[in-house]
């Protein structure tokens, strides 16, 4: 029977099975919102099928796989350069399906400073595939832009996924301010910046500090190493102390430590993250842009 590969980051990670919070991190791909969309791409594609790492030998691909998908995110940008894939892409012989791409762009300026390896790594697809899936009508027209136009706006493949069954409404909502999550988005502590200037972000952080409300935290290296049992790997000298005290506008470190123990929010489990959402009335976050 034909199997498919799905070239991902693995579906669950097992934070206490590994030595080093750099590890964990790098499994997640430095975001665990990455589940979210990975798992959803595993459960939507049916029969027998395997994961691909970033590294893969295409020869080998061809040879045993029928098709190789790959689940994506907000790839088109400046920052990241998919020259490595594209060389192992343009080699497949296989089809190849692109599942959620956007283009991340804060200004809607139309032109996104796009590295030429990863414009080569969309074209190599694109010649692959019958459509590429993208987030919204914007990415599509990036992509045509580069006169890639085998393009289907599809939006984010998490948008298709049950991660959990839902009870009927009941007639009348009862939003408690108390029972709601919070999340903002942050990688490390260590960029002064965003300690030290107003932003939604650095608000949301405020917020959920001061009220003592949970907060989810997908990329926040600091405290993902603290509430996964990584402490020692944080790295917390009296600077980095010093910023996310900033950030969350808390007056001692003690009153910190003592915020995100009890309300720090962090899953590396998809199933696991879906069911706890069940404690909370609402969700309140701010999204980057990706279009």
């Amino acid at each position: 029977m034909p199997r498919t590969g799905i070239l991902s980051i693995v579906p669950k990670v097992e934070a206490d099975s590994l030595a080093r919070f750099g590890q964990l991190y790098e499994l997640v791909g430095k975001n665990t919102g990455n589940l979210l969309f990975t798992n959803a791409v595993w459960n939507q594609i049916a029969g027998p099928k395997e994961r691909v790492n970033f590294t893969f030998d295409p020869d080998k691909l061809n040879e045993r796989l029928s098709a190789l998908v790959i689940p994506a995110a907000n790839w088109l940008g400046p920052v990241v350069d998919f020259s490595n894939l594209a060389n192992l892409v343009e080699q497949l012989k296989i089809p190849v399906t692109l599942i959620g791409l956007g283009a991340q762009d804060d200004t809607y300026s139309g032109t996104v400073n796009i590295p030429e390896g990863t414009i080569r790594f969309v074209r190599a697809v694109a010649e692959r595939s019958h459509s590429i899936s993208v987030r919204g009508e914007y990415t599509r027209r990036v992509l045509s832009k580069l006169g890639i136009n085998n393009v289907t706006v599809t939006g984010c493949p998490s948008l298709y996924h049950n991660f959990r069954t839902f009870s009927p409404p009941p007639e009348r909502l009862n939003i408690r301010f108390r029972r709601g999550l919070i999340h903002a988005t942050r990688f490390s502590a260590s960029y002064a910046p965003f300690a030290q200037t107003e932003s939604v972000h650095r608000q949301l952080y405020r917020m959920a500090y001061a009220e003592k409300l949970d907060i989810l935290l997908q990329s926040e290296t600091e405290e993902m190493a603290l509430l996964s049992g990584f402490g020692e790997d944080a790295g917390l000298d009296s600077r980095l102390k010093q910023l996310l005290l900033q950030s969350y506008g808390a007056p001692n470190w003690e009153d910190w430590l003592g915020y995100i123990s009890a309300h720090g929010r962090v899953f590396f489990d998809v199933a696991e993250w879906a069911r706890a959402l069940d404690a909370y009335d609402y969700a309140l976050e701010h999204a980057c842009m990706v279009l």
